[in-house]
């Protein structure tokens, strides 16, 4: 039929919803196609080499192989026997640069400056100072609390120190060292755990002193808790408050390239508080929250 292109039947990733109901579905007129548009949503993705062009059945042009030219190939190289991810290199210009993670180093997200913009949001929509801050080991949060509230009251998490501590223990004595920290952060009274504390230090020092230098870095935050009753101990040790939000969040998004807008990512986050995916738990010993706002959070000097 002039001006018609051989019949083609629609493949089954377009979807019905792609295009308005027409009288003869299978045909694709060869004029003034405006009916037709493939979204990111309809496109295949090969591997690394990007988006592929959709083919139908009963098409006989083929997609011409994608020649790179040859100082645009793909190499690897290899130094100091690590071998590092593939890199274009383009001629008079020098290699690029890979990422590697240091520890110790945060992302532009994780600085100071971030968190204290952080901070400054929620102050401005009258945010009252907090009688403890329950945090990991970030420097840069930590630091933004200290310009936002100073003298504020810091719980570091007990859970986020022993992880650190186990990558700095020999595997042979992993197991002791565990035992010996849980009895500081689960003694029975602050100064039992300072006491335990003292033990750990004097134990493990001189075969490992990275572990102890770990430990004395948490200094008495790690025991702030104590400060509070003893009812709300094991809620206020850790940040496991928030960690269930967090991880059930990040398995959401872990799929998704990006979001269009700030306020979709919101939607996302309340609508798992909101359907009941995510329960949030009352912190342990709730009735006494009244009665702690009402007092000082003071620890006792070692």
């Amino acid at each position: 039929m002039p001006g018609v292109c051989p019949r083609r039947k629609i493949p089954d990733f377009l979807g019905p919803d792609l295009h308005p109901a027409r009288p003869n579905d299978d045909v694709f007129p060869s004029a003034s196609p405006s009916w037709l548009s493939f979204t990111p949503a309809t496109t295949r993705f090969n591997g690394d080499r990007g988006a592929c062009p959709p083919t139908f059945e009963g098409d006989s042009r083929k997609t011409p192989k994608k020649t790179q030219a040859p100082h645009t190939r793909r190499a690897s190289t290899a130094t100091a026997g690590h071998v590092h991810r593939r890199s274009r290199e383009t001629p008079g210009k020098p290699p690029r640069k890979l990422r590697h993670h240091t520890p110790g180093h945060h992302t532009p997200g994780e600085s100071c400056e971030a968190w204290k913009g952080l901070l400054d949001g929620l102050v401005g929509r009258k945010l009252v100072r907090p009688k403890l801050c329950i945090v990991d080991g970030n420097s840069g949060l930590r630091g933004a609390i200290d310009l936002t509230w100073p003298k504020m009251a810091v719980q570091r998490c007990t859970v986020h120190k022993l992880r650190n501590l186990e990558r700095k223990a020999s595997t042979h004595a992993l197991e002791e060292i565990k035992g010996d920290y849980n009895r500081i952060v689960y003694a029975d009274t602050l100064a039992q755990a300072r006491t335990a504390r003292e033990a750990f230090i004097r134990k493990w020092k001189k075969n490992c002193p990275g572990v102890v230098a770990s430990l004395e870095e948490g200094g008495d935050e790690l025991l702030t808790f104590y400060a509070f009753p003893r009812e709300q101990w094991r809620s206020l040790r850790t940040t496991n408050a928030i960690e269930r939000l967090n991880g059930e969040f990040r398995r959401r998004v872990k799929t998704q390239g990006s979001f269009p807008t700030e306020d979709s990512a919101l939607i996302l986050l309340y609508s798992l508080v909101a359907s009941g995916q995510i329960v949030m738990h009352k912190i342990d010993g709730a009735e006494h929250i009244k009665a702690v706002l009402d007092t000082s959070v003071v620890l006792a000097a070692a």
